[in-house]
This record gives structure tokens, C-alpha cells and sequence, in this order.
């Protein structure tokens, strides 16, 4: 599950979710956070291949600033495959026109851009599939 964090109320984040839904790779719902008011846009992605977390994130924030709100960060519930984290982060190393090539930077990378840090620190080492077999 890849959840993203709206400043915004559930009937904001619900508008986005209706866009998300509309993907056949792609189920998404909505959780508001009592204590912070602010609201989750869980996403569970049906199908890598055609649905990254970079095409996610993208929609949301087009959508997000449609209602001016902001997206302050996500967050993976479970693990998640390395290819994924990659995919994505290559997608944003070609759209900012930067150069990195080795693997760890672009996981740094990635966990930046998709500020997977903000609810609590993205491991790596106990995150990725890949990584957690080694």
C-alpha cells in the first residue's frame, strides 16, 4: 500500500481518489486523520507494469493543487519491490534532467521526491523485497 498525505479534508481527498479510481491498475480510498485533520489517499497498486509510484504522485498533486492543497509526503505499508523505487526515480532523474546512476543514489533519490521520510524513516534495508532476501 503506497499512502500519500493531504493537507486537506476527506470530501478534497475523495475528489482525488474518483480520479485515481478511474485507472484499472490502480484502487484508492480515503482516511482521515482525527488528530491532525489532515487526510490519507491510500493506493493500492493492481499493476507495476503500468502503474508507478511516480504516476500516483503525479496525479495526486495535479489534483491536489487543482483544490489548493498541499501533499506533504508519503508513506509504504508493507514492503515494496526495488524495480518500483527505481522505475519511479528514473522517471523524475529524466523529468529534472539530473544525473545519477548508481543505485543507492537513486533510492535516496527516490525517497526524497516522494518524501517517503515524512511519516516515519523509510528503511531501505526493511522496506525493499531485494533488499530484506539478502
Amino acid at each position: 500500500m503506497f499512502n500519500v498525505n493531504v493537507m486537506g479534508t476527506r470530501d478534497q481527498a475523495n475528489k482525488i481518489c474518483k480520479h485515481l479510481n478511474n485507472r484499472t491498475d490502480l484502487r484508492s480510498k480515503t482516511v482521515l486523520l482525527e488528530d491532525s485533520g489532515n487526510a490519507v489517499i491510500g493506493c493500492e497498486i493492481l499493476d507495476c507494469n503500468t502503474c508507478g509510484l511516480n504516476d500516483v504522485m503525479d496525479t495526486i498533486k495535479e489534483f491536489a493543487n487543482e483544490q489548493n492543497i498541499a501533499v506533504v509526503g508519503s508513506h509504504v505499508v508493507g514492503s515494496i519491490p526495488l524495480q518500483a523505487l527505481l522505475k519511479a526515480a528514473d522517471h523524475y532523474i529524466e523529468k529534472e534532467n539530473v544525473f545519477l546512476i548508481k543505485e543507492q543514489q537513486k533510492i535516496r533519490f527516490i525517497i526524497d521526491r516522494l518524501g517517503l521520510n515524512s511519516v516515519s524513516e523509510f528503511k531501505p534495508e526493511s522496506k525493499v523485497i531485494e533488499y530484506v532476501w539478502e
